[in-house]
């Protein structure tokens, strides 16, 4: 099963810090683009740092030179933003060492670091995330 074209909206949280972004699902890698950081803390008091993804990840969303037929990005113009983005990552499924969904632990390990989803995951994503995962021998526990 192909991976869609489409982003995900998700919050990564690495120790203190939560990184809020597009997740793109492609077959090739994951592509993680950072629209904005704040620290755990300031958000669990009720501060955030807003704010969109930017025109970064509009523009790359929006196809343009590079892009695939159907409008969307192509994995260069993916890896060019996750390069250029602040906090943004490509993971590579060598890279990966487990994805655990569960009702108490969602996390991905990529590089020996946990990459906490303190909000959880839509469905969809997490039937990509699954498919992609098995596809690639990553080591899957939970619902995925």
């Amino acid at each position: 099963m192909l991976p869609t074209m489409q982003p995900y909206p998700v919050t990564f949280q690495r120790g203190m810090r939560k990184f809020r972004g597009q997740l793109f699902v492609r077959p090739s890698a994951l592509y993680f683009i950072c629209g904005g950081s704040s620290s755990a803390l300031w958000s669990a008091v009720g501060g955030a740092v807003g704010g969109a993804v930017g025109g970064l990840v509009s523009a790359v969303g929006s196809g343009g030179h590079g892009a695939t037929p159907d409008g969307a990005p192509s994995d260069e113009q993916l890896h060019h933003a996750a390069t250029q983005a602040p906090d943004s990552m490509v993971l590579v499924p060598q890279d990966i060492q487990l994805i655990k969904y569960t009702w108490m632990m969602r996390y991905i390990t990529w590089r020996n670091e946990r990459l906490g989803f303190g909000q959880g995951l839509p469905k969809p994503l997490r039937t990509e995330l699954g498919n992609w995962a098995r596809h690639f021998g990553v080591a899957i526990k939970g619902k995925l």
